[in-house]
């Protein structure tokens, strides 16, 4: 026992040499294997969270900006607005989306699917009430609340992407969730036409 004490480790220095030669193709496997299963999570979140957050903000982006839309197929006519009044439906919207402004800081305070689940239900109601509104004032709150909405959710998805992406990878993500702003433009007209074609041509008739 004493020897064994005295001489320590017996292992002779090919032993160690074999040993640490093995230890090292494990960290070699270990890091390989780290690399596929990081690669494999980014895969998941941009075939599940990037689009869903872009899908989100381009229908943000209908929101907003059918209201020209509506003008063409009668909502002045049917509401009797002027042109000011008109003006100030467009207005009012950017006034909320500044004011709100702080609500970017309630991405930190609750958590974030909570947040970005009531922001979203919240301009999805105000968007459907919208469609029933039968008066300027009551579709100026109505802007007013969406403008609030809104401001609630765009300018925090970068910060909850920072969460799940490496600096290097978060520039792509966000270039492709503000690409969305552009693009609900490219196809809004059309889908207002669609919409409203249908009314026109039983109008006619």
């Amino acid at each position: 026992m004493a020897d064994i004490e005295k001489h320590g480790d017996a292992t002779s220095p090919i032993e160690h040499a074999a040993i640490g030669a093995h230890a090292v193709d494990l960290d070699g496997a270990d890091a390989a294997e780290l690399a596929r299963l990081e690669k494999s999570v980014v895969r998941k979140l941009d075939w599940n969270l990037v689009p869903l957050v872009s899908g989100l903000y381009l229908l943000a982006f209908l929101d907003r900006s059918n209201i020209g839309n509506a003008k063409v197929a009668g909502m002045s006519k049917d509401l009797d607005l002027s042109s000011g009044e008109y003006q100030w439906l467009l207005t009012i919207f950017y006034i909320s989306y500044i004011l709100f402004a702080f609500l970017i800081m309630f991405w930190k305070i609750f958590p974030p699917h909570i947040w970005a689940g009531f922001v979203v239900l919240g301009w999805g109601a105000v968007s459907t009430c919208q469609a029933a509104t039968t008066s300027w004032s009551g579709m100026m709150v109505c802007r007013f609340l969406l403008g609030a909405f809104e401001e609630g959710y765009g300018p925090g998805i970068p910060y909850l992407l920072s969460f799940f992406y490496l600096r290097h990878e978060l520039g792509f993500r966000t270039g492709i969730f503000l690409a969305c702003a552009p693009l609900a433009t490219c196809f809004a007209g059309v889908l207002a036409y669609g919409i409203t074609s249908g009314k026109q041509e039983a109008i006619a008739s």
